[in-house]
């Protein structure tokens, strides 16, 4: 429901539906290609096809037309690490489930399947496999890394909806009516966004270096490192978001900053800003 809303993208846009196994729902899928949108469903349930053999048997089965060097980052199970491997590219016809549940027709969905794969990982830990649905119909090398890496940017949005939820706060506003939710949301999403980008550059690498003041106001630069050092100085990306995560209340030391004490970090920082802004110079 919420897609058909959000509804087609303008003419010179090329907007992609990417989610996770959670949508691996035949209603989805089919409203999906109903209405010609183009989309990329990690696969959760193995199926039926249309024809001999199931669709990950199918798949599984299919030799692959690529293969790259895909970094992994880390998750609360998993260290980062960099794998190698392999994507096939196969088109199967999916028919309607027996036992019907949501609101789509019964008729056979055709999708592509893109497979990505590491053959050969290290010793005791978990391989990669990632069954992706598509509307994609390329079976070129090209065309896998290109759903591949769509599905790759999954991650950054599940973070930016962390940034939103968690620390924006977005579903604890309390305001009455849509016409007033909505404005909320959409400053908020604003500040979400840019909470992840500087989460991203800090994350480490030669972007983490560069001058926060390339990136941030030099007002804020200079408010941060005040509060920090008791002097105007100039910060690095990374330094200027550890200094944002500690006004929130962070405690250096391992996990990186988290989204609450980010936001808690920003909100105060606001809170400096008005009062530097409101102080005569002497």
């Amino acid at each position: 429901n919420a897609l058909d809303e959000i509804g087609p993208a303008p003419a010179d846009r090329r907007w992609v539906h990417v989610a996770d196994r959670g949508a691996d729902a035949f209603e989805f899928l089919s409203r999906r290609c109903r209405g010609r949108e183009r989309f990329v469903v990690r696969v959760q349930h193995d199926r039926a096809r249309v024809g001999a053999g199931s669709l990950l048997a199918t798949v599984r089965a299919t030799p692959a037309v690529a293969a790259w060097e895909l970094v992994l980052s880390a998750t609360p199970t998993r260290k980062a690490r960099e794998a190698r491997v392999c994507a096939s590219h196969t088109r199967v016809t999916l028919p309607p489930p027996h036992n019907r549940r949501g609101d789509y027709p019964a008729v056979p969905i055709e999708v592509s399947v893109v497979r990505v794969w590491e053959p050969d990982p290290p010793a005791g830990v978990a391989a990669v496999e990632w069954v992706l649905l598509t509307s994609e119909e390329g079976a070129t090398g090209a065309d896998v890394r290109r759903v591949s890496g769509w599905y790759e940017r999954r991650w950054v949005v599940e973070e930016y909806h962390k940034a939103l939820k968690t620390g924006a706060g977005v579903e604890r506003v309390q305001v009455g009516g849509r016409d007033r939710l909505d404005p909320a949301v959409g400053v908020l999403s604003v500040v979400a966004v840019a909470l992840v980008n500087l989460r991203g550059l800090a994350a480490g690498g030669a972007a983490g270096d560069r001058p926060a003041a390339g990136v941030l106001p030099r007002r804020w630069v200079a408010v941060l490192s005040a509060w920090r050092h008791r002097v105007v100085r100039d910060l690095s990306v990374t330094e200027a978001v550890q200094v944002l995560a500690r006004l929130g209340g962070w405690i250096p030391r391992p996990p990186p900053p988290g989204w609450l004490v980010l936001w808690r970090g920003w909100t105060r920082l606001h809170t400096l800003l008005e009062l530097d802004a409101a102080t005569p110079t002497m």
